[in-house]
């Protein structure tokens, strides 16, 4: 996820500011041409955060490799890039390749705003990737590779643990026993969010974590909706007696992604779940006071689970300039920008990256980290269905009448089921 542009919704950046492609020489004869392609982003190139530093330099070494290709970085809030490519489809004006959220890719497809990449990568290695390369495919076809991965990690702030006597929980219960002990504000013993904006990325993905912890699935093979189950019951039993028992603020019914990583970062919040790649940007202001540890589980002999989320890359199906797309695409998720994109705090796809030099350094011992944990306890991808984002806003809803109504999980997440269920015909 990525910071809200502040000043417009949509910002294209010009070719004199920050594009880092090159224009090729034009001789009078035999003259060599350049194609420009689009390429929309949530992070803004040399915005001076670590992300936005490592894609300025993984675009210039792009414009280095492939002169006569140049590109045009188009930045949009990450919340919005789904809704933005499907106007652009709509009004013919779609950029090239986008950067867009694994769980957001079936929406893509069923909308037929993307083209289908098997052609174009059938010469690929597909053992050369962390996670399993059908990972982003849907109905047999490859739609998007993945730019990095990010497993769901538990952030916390070290001096704030060690001055309440509390050691780095690896239990869902002990998360909430040291949430109570720190107490529901300044700091606060644990964040969670419940707001039902910025897609609800917030709750959904410590609901997934919990869920899959538990052995849960979220969908049965009939494609409705398991979040009722004994797990998903067990996931809001958790969060209700985190509220109750005075282990979080109650102004986190409002609480978004940015809210828990900005609060983690200031040290309002003493412990929160997130996914890895805002270590390193809590790290940036924290510094060494910033920690990370895998997922709690259930019990001290079941290990936590997490899903393996990642940002994708995805060719627009109106693309004019689908060659030139593909280059971009295998360049950035390559080994070549694998080195910048781990010091941007994000973990590299692909297994070649990581014979790079830089990778045994103790400036990658993080991203070593957090390899490993995705590797042992983040290699679960669920199929996303088309309409997530609407079951995201049920939870979200069904979270916050909980700990609002007083009603207990069960009903609220009954409610929910049936509205997806319905939702989707089932």
């Amino acid at each position: 996820m990525a910071r809200k542009v502040t000043r417009r919704r949509f910002i294209q950046m010009s070719a004199s500011t920050a594009l880092l492609g090159t224009m090729a020489p034009v001789a009078a004869r035999g003259a060599t041409t350049t194609t420009i392609i689009t390429h929309l982003d949530f992070v803004q190139p040399n915005d001076g955060s670590p992300r936005g530093t490592a894609l300025a330099n993984n675009l210039k070494a792009f414009a280095e490799a492939y002169p006569n290709i140049k590109v045009e970085v188009q930045v949009s809030p990450s919340t919005e890039i789904p809704q933005q490519l499907l106007k652009s489809a709509a009004a013919g004006k779609s950029p090239d390749v986008a950067k867009v959220h694994l769980p957001d890719v079936s929406a893509q497809v069923g909308a037929g705003t993307v083209e289908p990449l098997d052609q174009y990568v059938s010469g690929w290695d597909r053992n050369d990737w962390l996670i399993n390369w059908n990972s982003t495919m849907i109905g047999g076809k490859k739609w998007a590779i993945p730019w990095d991965y990010r497993p769901t990690v538990l952030l916390y702030r070290k001096k704030i643990l060690t001055d309440r006597g509390v050691t780095v929980p690896t239990t869902w219960a002990e998360v909430l026993a040291a949430a109570k002990r720190i107490g529901s504000d300044n700091p606060t013993g644990f964040g969670v969010g419940l707001s039902q904006t910025e897609n609800a990325d917030c709750l959904a993905e410590l609901f997934c974590c919990g869920v899959i912890s538990a052995g849960g699935v979220i969908f049965y093979p009939n494609g409705t909706t398991a979040v009722n189950s004994e797990a998903g019951i067990m996931v809001f039993q958790w969060i209700n007696d985190l509220f109750n028992q005075g282990g979080t603020s109650k102004a986190a019914i409002n609480y978004t992604y940015f809210s828990l990583a900005d609060g983690l970062a200031a040290g309002t919040i003493s412990m929160t779940l997130l996914g890895s790649q805002r270590v390193a940007a809590v790290a940036a202001t924290a510094k060494d006071d910033a920690g990370f540890a895998p997922p709690p589980g259930w019990s001290a002999t079941k290990p936590g689970q997490s899903n393996a989320l990642s940002q994708t890359l995805v060719m627009a199906k109106t693309s004019k300039h689908k060659e030139e797309a593909i280059k971009f695409i295998e360049f950035m998720t390559g080994p070549k920008a694998a080195v910048e994109l781990a010091k941007g705090g994000e973990v590299p796809p692909r297994k070649s990256s990581y014979g790079d030099p830089f990778f045994s350094t103790p400036q990658a011992s993080n991203i070593s980290r957090l390899k490993e944990i995705l590797l042992q306890r983040g290699g679960h991808v669920p199929s996303y269905p088309p309409k997530y984002w609407d079951l995201k806003q049920a939870l979200a809803g069904a979270a916050q009448a909980m700990v609002l109504q007083k009603r207990s999980p069960k009903d609220v997440l009954d409610e929910a089921a049936r509205k997806y269920n319905s939702l989707i015909g089932k």
